[in-house]
């Protein structure tokens, strides 16, 4: 029984120096996977850099060109507004003046055409003015005439009546005569 004890216990001695050597070989193991995983996340946190150095200047060239394209696009579009203003500033100009030269000619003309016509109407209301006093004054001379007509009638009639009123002159007394 000794001798198992003997054995377990070199055994176990065997044992605990294989995993001390384990143990030495896996922390040398770690120790170079840890520089390495160190070199690696360098060389990865250096091509990282790298890469976003690259991509901006990129991104730099690109937003330049973007932004020198955009400038034309814009200038252009400007220049074409303006180009654009200035020939609708013109067909405005010129619709404007020729309808301006249309609403003077149309009030000129209209002007004339009320001129006419009240020319016209002058003629013909002198006319029938004309006519009317015309007619008004042989109107009034026959009625002039009528009542001289009348008042003679009437009169040798006021002389008849007062004859008879009165009797023939030689037998009125001098107070009827003055009556």
């Amino acid at each position: 029984m000794t001798n198992n004890l003997t054995n377990g216990m070199s055994r176990l001695s065997e044992e605990i120096s294989a995993l001390r050597h384990n143990r030495a070989a896996l922390t040398s193991d770690l120790v170079l996977e840890r520089a390495n995983l160190e070199n690696s996340v360098a060389e990865m946190m250096a091509g990282f850099q790298r890469d976003r150095e690259e991509m901006g200047e990129r991104t730099k060239a690109e937003l330049g060109e973007s932004r020198a394209d955009l400038e034309n696009t814009v200038s252009g579009l400007i220049a074409g507004f303006q180009r654009d203003r200035e020939e609708m500033g013109e067909k405005t100009k010129s619709e404007l003046d020729e309808a301006r030269v249309n609403l003077e000619n149309t009030i000129s003309e209209m002007t004339a055409g009320f001129q006419r016509d009240r020319e016209e109407m002058g003629e013909k209301t002198k006319a029938e003015v004309g006519e009317f006093v015309s007619n008004v004054k042989d109107a009034v001379a026959s009625l002039r005439q009528n009542v001289a007509d009348l008042r003679a009638k009437f009169s040798s009639d006021i002389i008849g009546g007062r004859t008879a009123w009165s009797g023939p002159a030689t037998e009125r007394t001098p107070n009827q005569r003055g009556s």
